[in-house]
């Protein structure tokens, strides 16, 4: 973080950990979680007249003044004196600039030094969760999602939360098109080692979504025609239906439940994302599979337990609690791209507004088109209330003409979701 060494560094223990509360974005944090950034910094410490170098804002830290005064010196030439306690230092340091910045120390100063990703865990963790006080469930309370929540919750702040690896053959392709001087044959050699996913590439190449003048006949061909993102996303979406498995009976039934759900929003997905010229439909179907992937894990989680004794309607709250930032951790571990991420994140958020469509809009509209003519579709707002759908070429004529865009396109649908399933659809 800094140019030179501090003079002292200590646990960050001996701090009062609510006096954090004074900094963004740690405001809505907890007690508990407060303790917890508290556990996790390193307290810095400098003596006057010290020159410091701030990482900018890519910086894998957050630092933030705890005591003392700097002066923060812009590459144009003007200064900024920061003050702690005052409104010049409620944000964190490396926010100052895009790339790292000279500080001078005008006094004893402390600093705290926090990972960056894990704070924005805990917070956002603290949005997700809302009124629930999580911090406040004991490991003897007798409701069992309850007691599910605690533990997920404290092994997701641990990082000890088990998040399931890609299927191999979509780790190997993922890392193979990493490779600028990757072949297509190559990768092509790679699919055809499953062929269940290479007779599935072949079949969405010769798709309404990517059919050319002339159908390919081979892995290789198809490769070349799709392109190596394309290729890459088509074979991750193939290869997610094996992590869909379960034991416990219950946990089976929503497994297979979830995997239809996010089969059908990604079919769909993939269909109003050729109606939009800077998506790609492919990767539209991948974000709509893994739109729910947190809750995979949690299920997941469940089923490790072995018991069928919990009560249905306190799980429910319990996923729907923490799907989001779990989803959001298992696509980052995975590399999946922060578009799928913020997909993860939002794509529950009916009234989420933004300038530029994106493909969590499209998910959006997905899901709620996903539940039309089903008793779910009276929880949901109605399509022309959400800001998504106003965004989508399929909205200038109404609902009601997207909806028979969307009929006249069902057997496209119906095929993206036969080859998302896969001959083995129903054994989870």
């Amino acid at each position: 973080m800094a140019q030179n060494q501090a003079d002292t560094g200590c646990a960050a223990q001996s701090i009062n950990p609510v006096s954090l509360s004074f900094f963004q974005p740690l405001q809505a944090l907890s007690e508990r979680m407060l303790e917890e950034v508290m556990a996790r910094g390193q307290l810095l410490n400098y003596s006057a007249h010290r020159r410091l170098l701030i990482e900018g804002r890519q910086s894998r830290y957050s630092v933030f003044l705890l005591a003392g005064e700097l002066r923060f010196d812009d590459p144009l030439g003007g200064s900024l004196l920061i003050v702690s306690g005052s409104d010049s230092a409620r944000h964190c340091l490396c926010d100052r600039a895009d790339k790292d910045t000279m500080l001078t120390s005008l006094n004893d100063v402390q600093l705290l030094r926090v990972n960056k990703a894990f704070l924005e865990k805990l917070t956002g963790e603290s949005h997700s969760l809302g009124k629930i006080e999580v911090e406040e469930l004991t490991e003897d309370d007798p409701l069992y999602a309850n007691r599910l929540l605690f533990d997920v919750y404290h092994q997701y702040m641990r990082d000890d939360l088990a998040i399931p690896s890609l299927p191999g053959l979509a780790l190997r392709v993922r890392k193979a098109v990493l490779d600028p001087e990757i072949a297509l044959s190559e990768v092509a050699i790679l699919v055809q080692s499953d062929p269940a996913i290479a007779s599935g590439l072949i079949q969405a190449t010769n798709s309404v979504l990517n059919r050319g003048v002339v159908a390919v006949a081979d892995c290789q061909g198809a490769v070349a025609r799709l392109g190596l993102n394309t290729t890459r996303d088509l074979v991750t979406s193939f290869a997610l239906h094996s992590l869909f498995r379960a034991k416990t009976p219950s946990v089976k039934k929503r497994m297979l439940a979830l995997w239809k759900h996010s089969t059908s929003v990604a079919a769909i997905s993939a269909v109003i994302a050729r109606s939009v010229p800077r998506l790609n439909p492919d990767r539209a179907l991948l974000a709509g599979l893994t739109h729910d992937i947190g809750i995979l894990v949690l299920l997941a989680l469940i089923d490790k337990l072995g018991t069928d004794n919990f009560d249905p309607n306190l799980v429910d709250s319990t996923l729907a609690t923490l799907r989001a930032q779990v989803g959001a951790m298992v696509l980052r571990k995975w590399k999946l791209g922060d578009d799928l991420v913020q997909v993860a994140l939002e794509s529950d958020e009916w009234m989420r507004d933004t300038k530029k469509i994106d493909y969590c809009d499209v998910v959006l509209v997905a899901q709620l088109h996903s539940f039309v003519g089903t008793p779910e579709q009276k929880k949901y707002p109605r399509l022309v209330e959400v800001p998504a759908f106003k965004k989508l070429p399929l909205s200038d004529k109404g609902p009601k003409e997207s909806l028979k865009v969307l009929h006249r396109a069902q057997e496209d649908i119906v095929q993206m979701r036969q080859l998302l399933m896969g001959k083995k659809s129903g054994r989870i």
